[in-house]
């Protein structure tokens, strides 16, 4: 990443292998350039490979690289997500640690949320790992940054979420010694854990030196070495501890389960696994609900801990879990694994490298009936079996083992290349095989049963649907024949180092039935492997395929068996398409005995490249990568775009697969200034057709944006808007049916300069007549709604400084004022056709400021009384503010709250009050009148 922001270039020229900001000597010299070819010299090098990063926060998900450009690449659902990594330090080795160190990362959403990653040292995930040393030995590892936790969140409307985390001072010394600071001080051992893993490997490098073409007089000569290597692992854990949002916390509090999880058979320093022992609920410093966790040790004599139960104090309402397969469970440092590091139970296992065959001419091989094949029996172990509910109803899950009728190969026949070869087999882990629900202890309410067959009948000889994405490769046969000399070379490792393709699951299923009983059946098809493969096509003639190129001409006229594997030695890739795989291609629902579908759901999707022709931005929103293979250098493309819903169909049919009727929706993205959803075209059973159109901040960009006066003054919150990265909100949509227009709706919204109060809604607009103005702006002309001819809806008058709405006033023009309390943090009256004093202004108003602080201030006093108090005062305050003589012209709603537990009473203005009473749980219980008499009452019930 440092490479790549200190000497930015741009995506298509870094794929230039021949010109490219990569190469450094040009092609042909007579030297070795080796690594210097793909990440430059040593003082900032150009970085070829930056590191790919994955967040997930507040219902956002994605990934983001840095570009060639040093401008961060996102991939996103939100097309306008930006990343910024200025203030994410750079340290080298040993020289950053303690509680100085500070780097962070910066989220902001196409709402123009910000999310803050990271920052103090209590708020990294970090990572030291050495060769056999037990931390008794010292320590001169290089620490690592495994991921940076949320420390805050602001929202757009301007309120902020706060989260912190434990720290107990970690000194400089940690870095280099830290053994030291974990034994030295036993408050600070909830941070950490040891973990260890194995590394197995073999290399064999034989020459014979040749004196003589033909016949060979050579004399051998060699290296082999063989190496089983243990790693310990300290990680340093980042641990929640509070979140903390407009005066209520969430405290989360851990514990100790009492021994130490040994991470091998002998160690003289151990750790303790620390537990959430509790969390509780505050508002306002008053604990309004606490929640315990229970766990059980299961194992034998290797035991771990597992949540035995979690409890609703206030309530006593307990769910309990149980699980399977955990009566003797390996230790920590176990070698009994399978090919994708599930136990297998071969924990006597030596070797972590298997061999079955292979074929030192092709370089293909195959693995069967190994030590690490995976196991028929322990592949369910530890796994979620049963939940209890306080209803004394439960679920059940079963599982079963993966199983696949095709898998991702490479071999000679495609040149070691991925393809899909039709094999079947079983893979570690496993997969939900039912779901029964009972009501109650012994009576069954639902059962669901998964099929993952390419049919719904499940007779031996069915099919998988499944797709094995991961196939390891633990060993490498090479000869290289330099005329008067002939290398042998040979490589084993434990680690699987052949990636097939960048998907994160071992098998895709393309069809799984849903079978529930008595109430007929689901078929769900996905795309995967097969209909979405990754892009192999080639790029170059000859031997330069897949953009490749050789990084030296040294290696010109040796033979090298098989040339192919040792030019995939480090596999060459193709255009990802992960993204685009595992998404809903169509759904349909059977009745229990049917053979034709009564509905059926259908979905396409855009690819994740070039699916808006018209905007550049989403055709060049992949990153050149750079990597090495054997001899070779590659340039490939990772894309950044999103994979969208293009069309979605719904179709009806009777008993007989007549089809009765169907409708869809097609979803297009054609906007010239961004990557956003402009239009929805729904086609209705009668052929009918709506037409829906989007415009969004980019789309009305009639002015500069580090401007406001460049936009006419009912426009200058665009450049609010943008600046605060609000592209994803929709301002315009405009309806239309059957070509014919419809309606017009649009939302202004308020300006602010200096960006330091929240950019909120001004008015709703309505326009019942087609009318737009083209205007030229920032990047080109723009069609803009013409206001004159618009009707306000409603306009947003006043908001106080925590977001929220003091003032609207309807299309009528009448006002309504909303007076919020308890620190603002919910609405106590409501007063319609009055306004609402403007802080500073002379101007008159409604409703005297006296008469809202009597009752703001009546609210704070309640709120710092307990849940369920006697809210007598409160309610007299509200009374003699509806009394009141300045009132008596006006319509006035008041209400009295509890925080974080809801409404306590809502009195019309008709003065008839209800109250509403809740359960110990802060359920909704009942509403009752001004004479205890019950009107609503509500009673819950779980279902399954």
């Amino acid at each position: 990443m440092v490479g790549v922001r200190e000497n930015p270039n741009s995506n298509s020229n870094a794929y230039n292998l021949q010109f490219g900001p990569g190469i450094i000597d040009p092609p042909g010299a007579n030297s070795s350039i080796g690594q210097n070819f793909v990440f430059g010299p040593p003082n900032n090098a150009y970085e070829g490979e930056p590191d790919l990063f994955n967040f997930s926060v507040m219902g956002i998900s994605g990934k983001f690289m840095m570009g060639n450009n040093g401008k961060v690449a996102v991939e996103c659902d939100d097309p306008n997500v930006k990343v910024d990594v200025s203030q994410m330090n750079r340290f080298s080795a040993l020289n950053f640690c303690g509680n100085d160190l500070t780097s962070s990362i910066k989220i902001t959403d196409g709402k123009g949320n910000q999310y803050f990653f990271g920052g103090d040292m209590s708020k990294f995930e970090l990572s030291y790992a050495a060769k056999d040393i037990l931390f008794s030995e010292g320590f001169n590892g290089v620490p690592v940054i495994n991921s940076f936790s949320i420390s805050k969140i602001i929202l757009a409307n301007g309120k902020t979420i706060e989260f912190d985390y434990y720290n107990p001072n970690l000194s400089y010394n940690f870095c280099h010694n830290p053994y030291t600071e974990v034994s030295t001080t036993p408050s600070r051992e909830p941070l950490f854990s040891i973990e260890t893993y194995f590394q197995q490997g073999t290399r064999v490098d034989n020459w014979t030196t040749c004196t003589s073409p033909f016949p060979y007089q050579c004399v051998p000569a060699g290296q082999s070495v063989a190496s089983s290597q243990e790693f310990v692992t300290l990680l340093k854990k980042s641990l929640l501890t509070s979140i903390r949002y407009d005066g209520n916390e969430i405290k989360i509090n851990y514990k100790s389960i009492g021994y130490s999880l040994k991470h091998r058979y002998s160690a003289p320093k151990y750790l303790n696994e620390w537990v959430i022992d509790n969390i509780e609920t505050y508002s306002n410093s008053r604990l309004l609900k606490s929640t315990t966790f229970s766990y059980d040790n299961f194992g034998g004599n290797n035991q771990r801990p597992f949540l035995k139960s979690v409890k609703e104090n206030e309530t006593n309402k307990e769910y309990s879990f149980e699980y399977t397969g955990t009566y003797n469970l390996p230790p920590y440092y176990t070698k009994g694994v399978d090919h994708w590091g599930y136990w297998n139970g071969n924990d006597s296992n030596p070797y972590l490298a298997p061999y079955s065959s292979y074929n030192g001419q092709t370089g293909d091989y195959d693995l069967i009936n190994t030590f690490r094949d995976p196991s028929s029996i322990y592949y369910s172990a530890t796994l979620l079996s049963k939940i209890v509910y306080p209803t004394k109803g439960s679920t059940e899950f079963e599982y079963e083992p993966h199983d696949y009728s095709k898998r991702v190969e490479r071999n000679s026949s495609h040149d070691f290349y991925p393809f899909l070869e039709p094999k079947t087999g079983n893979a570690g882990g496993a997969r939900i095989f039912k779901i029964k629900n009972y009501s109650a202890p012994g009576i069954l309410s639902t059962e669901k049963e998964y099929r993952y067959k390419s049919t719904r009948n499940n007779e031996q000889g069915t099919v998988s649907s499944g797709t094995l994405m991961h196939w390891p490769r633990y060993h490498y046969y090479f000869e290289f024949d330099y005329g008067f000399s002939k290398r042998i070379l040979l490589l084993t490792s434990s680690s699987n180092h052949q990636k097939n393709s960048l998907d994160s699951y071992n098998v895709g299923y393309s069809t799984v039935f849903e079978i529930e009983n008595n109430n007929g059946y689901k078929e769900y098809n996905f795309t995967d492997y097969n209909t979405n493969p990754d892009n192999y096509q080639s790029e170059f003639d000859g031997e330069n395929y897949l953009n490749t190129i050789k990084f030296s001409n040294i290696f010109d006229g040796i033979g090298i068996q098989p040339l192919n594997l040792y030019r995939n030695f480090q596999n060459l890739y193709g255009i990802d398409k992960s993204i685009t795989r595992g998404k809903l291609l169509y759904e349909k629902f059977y009745k229990e005995s049917g053979t034709f579908p009564q509905k059926e759901v259908q979905y396409d999707y855009h690819d994740n490249e070039g699916y808006n022709q018209f905007f550049n931005e989403a055709d060049d929103n992949y990153v050149t990568i750079y990597h090495t293979s054997g001899i070779w250098a590659q340039a490939y493309k990772k894309f950044f775009n999103a994979s969208y819903l293009r069309s979605k169909s719904v179709r009806n049919y009777d008993d007989y697969g007549n089809e009765l009727q169907v409708a869809g929706t097609e979803y297009i993205y054609n906007s010239h200034y961004n990557s956003n959803l402009s239009e929805e075209i729904t086609t209705f059973g009668d052929n009918s057709v709506l037409k829906k159109t989007y415009k969004y901040a980019s789309d009305l960009l009639i002015g500069n944006p580090d401007q406001p006066s460049s936009f006419p003054a009912e426009y200058r919150f665009i450049s609010s808007m943008y600046r605060k990265n609000m592209l994803s909100v929709p301002l315009v949509t405009t309806e239309y049916k059957n070509n014919t227009f419809l309606k017009r709706s649009q939302t202004l919204y308020n300006f602010d300069s200096n960006l330091t109060i929240p950019t909120l809604p001004s008015q709703d607009l309505l326009y019942t007549e087609d009318k737009v103005t083209n205007i030229g702006g920032f990047n080109g002309t723009y069609s803009v709604p013409t206001i004159g001819f618009a009707t306000v809806v409603q306009s947003y008058d006043q908001y106080d400084s925590s977001g929220n709405l003091l003032q609207f006033t309807s299309k009528t023009g009448v006002p309504t004022s909303i007076i919020w309390g308890y620190n603002k943090k919910y609405p106590i009256a409501m007063v319609e056709g009055a306004t609402y004093p403007i802080a500073g202004s002379s101007l008159g108003t409604d409703i005297p400021q006296t008469l809202i602080d009597n009752i703001v201030n009546a609210s704070v006093t309640d709120m710092a009384q307990p849940v369920g108090n006697d809210e007598a005062a409160l309610l007299l305050a509200l009374d003699n503010f509806r009394k009141d003589p300045t009132m008596a012209n006006y319509q006035v709603t008041t209400y009295t709250h509890d925080p974080l537990v809801g409404v306590r009473s809502i009195t019309p203005p008709n003065g008839i009050r209800e109250y509403y009473k809740y359960d110990t749980a802060y359920r909704l219980e009942k509403i009752k009148d001004l004479n205890d008499g019950t009107l609503t009452e509500h009673l819950y019930n779980f279902k399954h």
